[in-house]
């Protein structure tokens, strides 16, 4: 999740050519040759020029949302991780207490601390596991969403700076 593999400067740089000589259909090809967010996006409002603006611009906001869930795509298993850490912890603390309890069961009521230790232990432990998973994976996962986020709203006005071209003067 790096800008300049999201927003590569030499495709920008590339395609800023292609639009000031006018080559709208070497820009197309170019981005159709060139897979990528802004590539992808320019690549679905290019063939509407003749629809107009609002088609072009249209186009690009339903693609743009698809390369957006893409990138979150790519960061949701933190969130996975970090969700399911604590219920395995909890699972674990569950299976622990009913060790324990069925210690107490075991011994009539007078079971020793000490062979309540065993059950006790396996639910504290189980509970810290899940938690030194899940914290630093919801950390990450943050982290990683605001870069996307931050880098999705680089990208959009990239893109509306090539579309902003064909907008109609009177606008």
């Amino acid at each position: 999740i790096k800008r300049d593999k999201i927003i590569p400067p030499e495709v920008i740089q590339e395609l800023e050519v292609y639009f000031e000589e006018e080559d709208y259909e070497g820009a197309l090809e170019f981005c159709e040759a060139t897979p990528g967010f802004v590539t992808n996006v320019l690549a679905t409002a290019l063939p509407r020029m003749s629809q107009g603006f609002d088609a072009m611009k249209e186009g690009a906001q339903e693609i743009g949302e698809e390369e957006a869930v893409n990138l979150q795509i790519k960061i949701s298993f933190l969130s996975l991780i970090a969700t399911i850490g604590p219920m395995l912890g909890l699972f674990g603390t569950v299976t622990g207490m009913v060790t324990a309890f069925n210690v107490i069961a075991a011994s009539a009521g007078n079971a020793s601390p000490a062979k309540l230790a065993d059950g006790i232990s396996q639910a504290l432990m189980t509970t810290v596991l899940g938690l030194t998973v899940a914290i630093p994976a919801l950390g990450f996962y943050f982290f990683f969403k605001n870069r996307v986020v931050k880098i999705i709203l680089e990208a959009g006005v990239v893109v509306s700076e090539f579309i902003d071209r064909f907008r109609p003067v009177d606008e």
